[in-house]
This record gives structure tokens, sequence and C-alpha cells, in this order.
């Protein structure tokens, strides 16, 4: 075999193994939701509000640190419907936990809504970048 095929057997390889992890699906709620909890979330509004610094986010363990607090990230299905933490930016357009963006946001001053659970959990529903607060 030359160079140029082993090169391009490696490629594909590389190529094809990176699209099959790419597809395959996370799960990135970091523990298990128990049917109550995912009524509270599927029917109700959020009833916790921060407003504070996005200190640092994992996506892969499933949680963000929000002005000193763990919440984590909600990614579940109900039927058809696909509840996601969603991130918005200042000019209102959404991305996800697993987007290059997420990460920019770290040291950024942060509204989170979402809900707590009563084992005292924080899901986070959406994610807002706010300006910083005027003194």
């Amino acid at each position: 075999m030359n160079q140029k095929t082993k090169f391009a057997n490696i490629f594909l390889a590389v190529f094809v193994l990176g699209m099959s992890l790419m597809l395959c699906p996370s799960s990135t709620v970091a523990f298990s939701l128990k049917s109550a909890d995912v009524d509270q979330i599927v029917h109700s509004e959020p009833n916790y509000k921060i407003n504070s610094l996005f200190v640092e986010i994992h996506p892969i363990k499933g949680y963000v640190v929000v002005g000193e607090i763990v919440m984590y990230l909600m990614d579940f299905k109900v039927g058809e419907k696909h509840y996601r933490t969603t991130f918005i930016n200042k000019r209102g357009d959404t991305s996800y936990a697993d987007s290059v963006e997420a990460f920019r946001w770290e040291g950024k001053r942060v509204l989170l809504k979402g809900y707590r659970l009563g084992n005292g959990k924080i899901i986070a529903e959406s994610i807002k970048r706010v300006e910083r607060r005027r003194k």
C-alpha cells in the first residue's frame, strides 16, 4: 500500500468514527428524573430565576454553575416533544449546551430560568445573556 492509500484509509476511518459519535444521542440530564419531576417541568412554568454570573459549563456531565450554584441541563423527550436547555444570546438567537457559543459565556451575566425540584435540585430551562448591572 502506498502512502496516499494509507492516509486515505486512516482519514476515512477517523471521519466515520467522528460522524458516528456525533450522531449518537447524548443524555445530558446528569441524574434521573422521577415522573413527578417530569410532570412539573412539562406542565408548569419555571419557578426559579437567578440573575448572576455564568461561572462554568459541563455539557457532558450535564450541568452549569451560575452564581456558585450547580444547575442541571435538561435534554429529554416526552412523546414527540424535545425538552432542552436553551441558551439565548443578546440578539435573541438560541443555541444549546453542546454548541461552541455556550463556552464563550463564562464570566458573563445571565438570567437563568428553571425549575426547583422537590429534592432541591435545579433544572435550567433557559439561560439568557443580559447586560451587566450599572452601579
